[in-house]
């Protein structure tokens, strides 16, 4: 079960329901893997995801 802000609830995919709290705050995104384990696609997404905030603080204050 995932309870996310609204703004949040239409980009968590296909493969995940969400419910969209409406005036909910900010959410923050947790992620675990297994010690020791390879993870290229959670590297590169863990790379994006830094790019873009800081992207965004840059523009408009928000990360």
């Amino acid at each position: 079960m995932v309870v996310v802000g609204e703004s949040a609830a239409s980009r968590v995919g296909d493969a995940v329901v969400a419910v969209p709290v409406v005036g909910q705050t900010g959410s923050t995104l947790v992620l675990g893997r297994a010690e020791g384990t390879p993870t290229p696609d959670l590297t590169a997404f863990e790379r994006t995801a830094k790019h873009v905030a800081a992207r965004r603080l840059a523009t408009d204050g928000t990360a």
